[in-house]
C-alpha cells in the first residue's frame, strides 16, 4: 500500500529545516491513522466526492487517537481550542506539505 505524499520526512529540508505538518504528523502515535485520513482526503478530492461525509470516520479516528497522544499533538489540539478552528480546516491547510 503506497502513499502519495509529495515531500518525504527524510531529506534534510523536512527533517531538521521546516519541519512540515505530515512530517510531525507521521512521527507520532497516529501515523497509520493520519496516512488513512490523508489517502481518504485525496480520494475524495480526486474523485469530487463529499470529503466531510466520506472522511467522517477516519478524521473521528485520527481526532481520537491525537487526543490520546497529545504529548506529541497537543499543540495542534490547543490551536484549535484557543483559535476556534476546527481541526479539518489545520489539516485541509497543512495537511498536502
Amino acid at each position: 500500500m503506497g502513499t502519495s505524499f509529495s515531500s518525504s520526512c527524510d531529506d534534510i529540508f523536512h527533517s531538521k529545516v521546516v519541519k512540515c505538518f505530515t512530517c510531525h504528523m507521521k512521527e507520532g502515535e497516529c501515523k497509520e491513522t493520519y496516512i488513512k485520513w490523508k489517502q481518504c482526503v485525496e480520494e475524495g478530492e480526486k474523485n469530487d466526492k463529499d470529503i466531510v461525509n466520506k472522511c467522517f470516520q477516519v478524521t473521528s479516528d485520527l481526532r481520537k487517537c491525537m487526543e490520546a497522544n497529545q504529548d506529541h499533538y497537543g499543540e495542534f489540539l490547543q490551536a484549535e481550542k484557543s483559535t476556534g478552528i476546527k481541526l479539518n480546516v489545520v489539516f485541509e491547510t497543512y495537511g498536502s506539505f
